[in-house]
């Protein structure tokens, strides 16, 4: 059985996955972009904190 950390995970990165195949698409208007790029930031702090057990 997968542990709450390892889930949590999944889904943070699955955020992140949706997040830059929007960015890749290329056909946001920049506000849009500029808010999904810092959100992306973000979820990779939460990965890199779940990684390394800060969770």
């Amino acid at each position: 059985m997968p542990s709450e950390a390892s889930e949590r995970f999944e889904a943070l990165y699955a955020q992140l996955e949706e997040h830059a195949r929007r960015l890749e698409q290329g056909n946001l208007p920049l506000e849009e972009s500029l808010k999904l790029y810092e959100e992306g930031a973000a979820l990779v702090d939460r990965l890199r904190a779940i990684l390394e057990g800060r969770n």
